[in-house]
């Protein structure tokens, strides 16, 4: 696609054009080859941290509740990015109209990738909250930001519905260089998005990180002098046990988009503004190859989180196991109960022949 400024797949459509040059090759392969395994993974990863967030117990608190619809956006996001990979790599397009493949599906991409940002952040925010003396977030606050986020993020991003998208011969999508709408999008949005999408949620997660660890020293500090023992029950203890399982999963999930998300929008941030001050060999060259590479890092973060919830949390391991354990003892029963079915109704039909 044309429009370089959102780094999606897409825009690598030169590499394919230009195969005599064998760093494209190489990026066009590393692509393919690390794409692939990205994106498979991503989804059956997706699914299972679902089928974990999706229970009664973690999504009754409002932490749990917000990793539900982060993983639900990053599935979003993860199929947008495969999208752009078939038309890429294997040239299969998945929207026949122009509507859905250069305005829809650019919106859509850009909208769950600045949500679930955001969501990152507000799950950092709410357990600042949880670690202070105050009330935390409830279900009802939750679906009410989500729309909001919703809502403020369609509109914020509803110019790439401008009729100026178009698809050339090719499949690609482009706007007219000579265009404003060419002009905001390539240097006027690009530094805008960065900040809004990168820089804030960042500087966010930072802050509220920072404050968490000074009020759980400050909360320890106070139960060891007072030496005080809760003795909160069976139930208590389950929940401070999924309590401090979302603060693992937290701080997981805010260093991932870290080292994910920083790269990408740096080399947005030279490909708009510093190609210039670069020889033309690594402009035209090694730049698809390092652009390839930091979209492959970048697409790490929508669907690698299941797998780091299970490195950093034993109790996600526990209940993920025991979730495991639930669906083959009711796949076994309901197997079960259908072979004694057939056996009963085996049995009646013999009979009513005799």
């Amino acid at each position: 696609m044309n429009m370089i400024l959102t780094l999606n797949i897409s825009s690598f459509e030169s590499v394919v054009t230009r195969k005599q040059s064998n760093e494209m090759i190489i990026a066009v392969i590393v692509t393919s080859i690390c794409g692939g395994i990205i994106y498979i993974g991503g989804f059956f990863g997706n699914i299972l941290s679902f089928s974990i967030f999706v229970q009664k117990n973690v999504r009754n608190l409002s932490t749990g509740l917000l990793f539900l619809i982060l993983t639900i956006l990053n599935t979003i996001h993860l199929y947008t990015l495969v999208i752009d990979y078939f038309h890429l790599v294997y040239d299969i397009k998945f929207y026949k109209l122009v509507f859905l493949h250069c305005r829809f599906e650019l919106w859509i991409q850009n909208v769950s990738r600045t949500m679930s940002s955001y969501i990152a952040v507000t799950i950092c925010i709410d357990r600042m909250i949880r670690s202070e003396p105050r009330p935390s977030l409830s279900k009802q606050h939750i679906y009410k930001l989500t729309i909001i986020y919703f809502i403020l993020f369609g509109l914020m991003f509803s110019f790439y519905f401008c009729p100026l998208n178009k698809e050339n011969q090719y499949g690609n999508c482009y706007a007219d260089l000579k265009s404003s709408y060419h002009l905001f999008i390539s240097e006027i949005w690009t530094p805008i998005r960065i900040v809004i999408v990168g820089v804030i949620p960042i500087v966010i997660m930072i802050i509220t990180n920072i404050r968490i660890f000074y009020n759980m020293r400050k909360s320890k500090r106070r139960v060891h002098h007072s030496n005080q023992i809760i003795h909160s029950g069976k139930s208590g203890t389950l929940s401070t046990k999924i309590d401090s399982m979302m603060v693992v999963i937290m701080i997981s999930n805010v260093l991932t988009f870290f080292v994910t998300q920083v790269p990408f929008h740096i080399v947005a941030l030279v490909n708009a503004y510093g190609t210039h001050y670069f020889p033309t060999y690594f402009s035209r060259r090694m730049n698809y190859i390092l652009r390839a590479l930091v979209l492959m890092l970048s697409s790490l973060y929508f669907g690698i989180g299941f797998y780091l919830y299970w490195i950093s949390s034993p109790l996600f391991r526990k209940k993920f196991t025991n979730t495991i354990k639930i669906i083959i003892r009711k796949t076994f029963s309901i197997n079960t109960w259908i072979v004694r079915k057939n056996q009963m109704f085996g049995i009646n039909r013999h009979n009513d022949v005799k």
